[in-house]
């Protein structure tokens, strides 16, 4: 039986009513609001086990300096495991997966182990990124002197801290860590020697962890394209380590356009099997210039690599929609060299590919002038972000020699001038002509050697690619820079240097910054006797006596039975520039460090349970 509804009087008559105009929340029906009855009251401070949580976003150091030992910890941990790598005696360190370790990897190279430790603790975790950082920038400078890096930035933290604990301002000591390694600087190059071809084995043999095949190679490479060569590496299909002679270019400081024209993601790079060559000795300026070569490529599925003296907005654009949206392998780059060379560099490309330069000076364009047989070819092509190798194959060498020949004519012509008085260099760019014609020549004559690195299992052949690429590394920045003595020997010579050097700093905080610079470097020679099982300590102490009498040559050989030695005598060197950068780097790092007084995280919701 239907039931009236009963009747509500108007709000305005009800006690307690609110206000007209006001919102009120409709009554619940009396299911729900006998459930709100046997439901207990909730505090507004109690929150369901799902209910999220957020961390605290900014850290500030208190007096107990929470932050920065936390911090500490991690980079000393980290340093810690890259200090067993250091040495001819230095451990190999295992890289697996959690929880299940799969494809595990046998290294021992410090800057890889760097980016592959992980912690629990965020400070940590903070802390040895900052440490690895040193690393990297080391890395890219000279590509060498990675792990001695880290660890030295480990050990100028660990003694820093101990002074900011103990009440020195952390302004005035990182000052002093700064100004310590620019005197460091200063005794490395007095220390240090120009490095010849025959030094390329020792240092390279040394840098690979003593593998005398792979610094065999790498000997017979240089041998083949000269100290100003290029050498590649690759793996071996056959399991053999070899070098080979190809012929090639490489263009450092010429790279692609946009990032989104790579087709190697892993390694942000663009490679292409076979690419056809577009040389333009001119800048791209309208879109419609490039649809007929466009066209072209995408109707045959062909790989294009372009370049131009230069390219428009809208034209960059362009490339990169058919990239993207189109689908087609291209990519492009400024024509390398400088402006006034880009006609030279790109005819020199040209001989190599079998192409044809467009030159609006020459009467021909792109819009009008495009067909296939401009274009050139070659077997490979590599872009990087600041590099392009181009890989030839010999059928094109004698105009190459032709080429190689002209610009040999010109560049004693310009010698010449110079010499006699008839051509005045009061800006330098005489100078830079004779820079230029030289790398073109260079590049013209000796073309590209690759290592290939072989070994019997993958595990093996990742490790001693690794190996392999440091040892040629430090090759080029020891022909590049010089060398010095080996095994931590440099750097306790510039310790002991500092020390009086530090003595005359007027201010004490400063000071004691420097000193801990000082004794920091005194670490490479503590972990390379320690892995060779011989106490540290000792061998710091003796030699720094020894130096004293024979000079900064003398080192610690640990290899046969320990003995201080003459190390140039006995082929134990380093790069100077990796050396050099390590030092700059960690102590760039440390002072970064140890000024720090507060954290901020990104914010991270955790349901709890989860």
């Amino acid at each position: 039986r239907l039931r009236p509804p009963r009747l509500r009087p108007p709000a305005a008559t009800r006690t307690g009513a609110p206000e007209t105009g006001s919102i009120r929340s409709a009554p619940a029906p009396p299911k729900e609001r006998a459930k709100a009855k046997q439901a207990p009251p909730r505090s507004s401070s109690s929150s369901s086990p799902s209910a999220p949580k957020e961390r605290p976003r900014v850290y500030l150091n208190g007096e107990d300096f929470e932050v920065l030992r936390r911090m500490h910890k991690g980079a000393k941990d980290l340093a810690a495991v890259i200090s067993l790598t250091m040495g001819p005696r230095g451990r190999n360190v295992v890289l697996g997966s959690e929880p299940s370790p799969k494809n595990p990897r046998v290294i021992n190279d410090g800057f890889s182990i760097a980016h592959q430790a992980q912690f629990d603790d965020p400070f940590e975790s903070l802390g040895a990124q900052l440490v690895a950082a040193a690393g990297d920038k080391t890395n890219e400078l000279a590509g060498d002197g990675t792990s001695g890096s880290m660890v030295l930035a480990a050990a100028i933290i660990d003694r820093g801290l101990r002074l900011i604990v103990a009440g020195a301002n952390p302004r005035r000591v990182a000052d002093g860590i700064r100004e310590a390694a620019g005197r460091v600087a200063e005794v490395l190059d007095g220390i240090a020697r120009n490095a010849t071809m025959a030094d390329v084995r020792r240092v390279s043999l040394i840098a690979s962890g003593y593998d005398a095949d792979a610094a065999a190679v790498i000997t017979a490479a240089y041998d083949e394209v000269g100290a100003e060569g290029i050498i590649k590496l690759a793996a071996s299909k056959t399991g053999e380590t070899r070098a080979r002679v190809i012929e090639g270019w490489q263009f450092n400081k010429r790279g692609w356009i946009r990032e989104e024209l790579v087709n190697d993601r892993e390694n942000s790079k663009w490679r292409a099997k076979d690419p056809y060559l577009l040389l333009v000795n001119d800048e791209i300026a309208n879109p419609e210039e490039l649809i007929p070569a466009l066209k072209w490529a995408q109707e045959g599925d062909h790989p294009v690599l372009i370049m131009a003296e230069d390219y428009s907005d809208k034209v960059i654009h362009g490339i990169t929609l058919a990239k993207v949206k189109g689908g087609m392998d291209i990519c492009a780059i400024r024509a390398p060299g400088m402006t006034a060379f880009n006609d030279e560099n790109l005819n020199d490309i040209a001989a190599l590919s079998n192409a044809t330069v467009l030159d609006t000076m020459k009467g021909t364009t792109l819009k009008k002038h495009f067909h296939p047989d401009v274009l050139g070819q070659v077997p490979l092509a590599e872009v990087s972000r600041q590099m392009t190798t181009l890989y030839g194959d010999r059928s094109n060498r004698d105009k190459v020699d032709e080429r190689a020949e002209q610009t040999r004519k010109d560049l004693e012509w310009l010698k010449q001038k110079i010499l006699s008085g008839k051509a005045a260099d009061d800006d330098g760019s005489l100078e830079e002509c004779i820079r230029e014609y030289t790398l073109r020549l260079g590049r013209l004559t000796s073309g590209i050697a690759v290592v290939e690195v072989g070994a019997d299992t993958e595990v093996e052949l990742k490790e001693r690619m690794l190996r392999v690429e440091d040892a040629l590394l430090a090759t080029r920045s020891a022909l590049r820079e010089g060398i010095l003595p080996g095994g931590g020997a440099s750097l306790i010579a510039a310790s002991e240097r500092l020390r009086a050097y530090a003595a005359s700093m007027e201010d004490e905080e400063k000071r004691m910054g420097a000193m801990a610079v000082a004794q920091a470097l005194q670490s490479t020679l503590y972990h390379i006797a320690g892995n060779a099982g011989v106490p540290g300590e000792v061998v710091v102490e003796e030699l720094k006596a020894l130096q004293k009498e024979r000079g900064p040559w003398c080192g610690y050989n640990v290899i046969d039975g320990g003995a201080f030695v003459d190390m140039d005598e006995e082929g134990i060197i380093d790069a100077a520039a990796g050396v050099k950068a390590g030092v700059a780097n960690a102590a760039s790092v440390a002072s970064s460090f140890l000024t720090i007084s507060g954290l901020v995280r990104d914010r991270i919701r955790v349901i709890a349970g989860k």
